[in-house]
């Protein structure tokens, strides 16, 4: 999965340029993955409190995001992740994530989630970055980490002296309560990457 990597997300002005018809045709011809349109940017996430983090001291956490984007940038070519000649049931993802006294930016993580019901998408980050499962509940999206996730910085080339964070379940971080939002860490910036670098 290390190509799953090799790319920048971006948001697209394409379905919006479509005309009212053909967007309305392309709606019905692209079925959700799970709660997931295809064709529209997606985001979870969650900010905590400065009130919560003094209550959950081994919380590293300060703000997370599930991030989902319809068009990808690989090897410098937009591309969308669904098509009506190329359906998948998988998509293309990033974790974001903030840490407490870590860098301003975004840490992140690149990977893929695959549906296992209506309400629930098993994930995975690259490069054995961990699994996690996104499954909505009554009272939001609940981010469940079975183990550990690792996020690394947006300029990391995945070297050996590259810093990275290690979510791990045992530090309070067994699940996240996120919503759909805009704005904040939904719009962490993701770097070109050269295929070159990851082989």
């Amino acid at each position: 999965m290390r190509q799953l990597i090799a790319f920048a997300i971006v948001l697209s002005a394409t379905v919006a340029n479509l005309s009212p018809a053909s967007a309305q045709s392309a709606r019905k011809s692209a079925p959700p993955i799970a709660f997931i349109d295809p064709l529209a940017a997606t985001c979870f996430a969650r900010s905590y409190s400065a009130e919560h983090m003094r209550s959950h001291p081994r919380q590293k956490v300060t703000d997370i995001a599930f991030i989902y984007r319809p068009m990808l940038v690989i090897d410098g070519v937009e591309t969308a992740q669904w098509t009506a000649d190329n359906f998948t049931t998988s998509v293309n993802m990033a974790i974001a994530v903030k840490v407490r006294g870590g860098s301003p930016a975004p840490m992140l993580g690149f990977g893929y989630c695959q549906p296992t019901s209506r309400d629930k998408l098993d994930c995975g980050i690259d490069e054995d970055g961990g699994q996690f499962s996104l499954r909505r509940t009554k009272n939001g999206y609940l981010l469940e980490n079975p183990d550990r996730l690792l996020v690394m910085p947006a300029s990391s080339n995945h070297d050996d002296t590259t810093p990275s964070v290690t979510i791990a379940r045992g530090d309070d971080h067994a699940e996240f309560l996120v919503k759909p939002a805009k704005g904040g860490i939904c719009d962490a910036k993701y770097p070109s990457v050269d295929p070159a670098d990851w082989n």
